[in-house]
């Protein structure tokens, strides 16, 4: 099974639109995040029709204005049920079809401001109740050590808020492979790289 989440920034463009449908079609993605989008409500239906017919979708619309966060999976082969949902994140339970593998998965895509990001983490903080296998995934716009940051202010209190909630839900970081930076501002006269997205699961 595979799933996956990815930070598109932006999808307005056909060409984008077919880069993510090609990207979920070759990686065989089972359920996948789609964020920050930026499709408005009325364009939704007509895309979905036009590029993601195949699979089933779900949104955090009514969330936030302009679509942060769409959740996309394959109906033949996951069994997807929503459980809540907020500005910043959309928490489901998953059946493998196959396999009959059950499990809990949230979907992130955090805010900006640290104040905003404090209330995802109580969200987190309520939603670990249960013995369910748990996965969190996606952009957490946040770093958890300052050696996850070159280039950019850290702030010692966020990153603590952000350790102290993974400690409180049980999560720990999945094992990955590839670099430890997901965030580059791609300006060559002062250069920042963050790890801001990751993959947590519950221990």
């Amino acid at each position: 099974m595979i799933i996956s989440s990815w930070n598109v920034r932006g999808m307005n463009d056909p060409l984008k639109r077919q880069e993510v449908l090609d990207f979920l079609l070759r990686n065989k993605v089972d359920c996948g995040a789609i964020i920050e989008t930026h499709i408005k409500s009325k364009h939704v239906s007509a895309i979905k029709r036009r590029y993601f017919s195949r699979y089933s979708l779900v949104k955090n619309l009514d969330s936030r204005s302009g679509g942060r966060i769409w959740v996309l999976w394959d109906p033949a082969v996951i069994s997807l049920r929503v459980l809540s949902q907020g500005v910043q994140f959309i928490h489901c339970s998953l059946l493998h079809l196959p396999s009959h593998c059950s499990f809990v998965v949230t979907f992130i895509y955090a805010l900006n401001r640290a104040s905003e990001r404090l209330l995802l983490w109580d969200h987190l903080c309520s939603l670990s109740i249960g013995s369910l296998p748990w996965i969190c995934l996606g952009d957490f716009n946040f770093s958890l050590t300052s050696d996850e940051r070159v280039g950019c202010v850290v702030h010692e209190r966020d990153m603590l808020d952000f350790r102290e909630c993974l400690r409180d839900c049980s999560l720990e970081d999945h094992p990955f492979t590839g670099g430890v930076f997901t965030w580059h501002n791609k300006q060559d006269s002062c250069p920042k790289w963050a790890k801001l997205d990751r993959l947590l699961a519950n221990s």
